[in-house]
């Protein structure tokens, strides 16, 4: 599994609001800032969503993390040309990122 910098990490994932994102394309900025300011000594687990009206970026091991991603599916899901979902994980400063739809 490409492990990757927090640098490389955002350089894959900018290329997917450019082509995928239609409007709402400042949801990849906030996504940009939550990443930088990730608290190191806690584990990380991400699902990236990109669809034409945006993205989010939903920390699993947040406590409304798992419930607010199925309300992201249910609500966008069906329906958009362009749905897709990612996982990010970290270890340490490593990165892996996949898609997983």
């Amino acid at each position: 599994m490409l492990k990757l910098s927090l640098d490389k990490l955002i350089s894959k994932m900018d290329w997917h609001p450019k082509r995928e994102v239609t409007a709402y394309k400042t949801d990849f900025e906030i996504d940009k800032t939550q990443l930088n300011n990730l608290d190191y000594e806690k584990p990380h687990i991400f699902i990236w969503v990109t669809r034409e009206n945006g993205t989010f970026l939903i920390n699993l091991f947040d406590d409304t993390g798992a419930e607010f991603l199925e309300a992201v599916r249910h609500t966008f899901s069906k329906g958009y040309k362009s749905y897709n979902e990612y996982r990010i994980t970290r270890s340490g400063n490593q990165f892996t990122f996949n898609h997983i739809n």
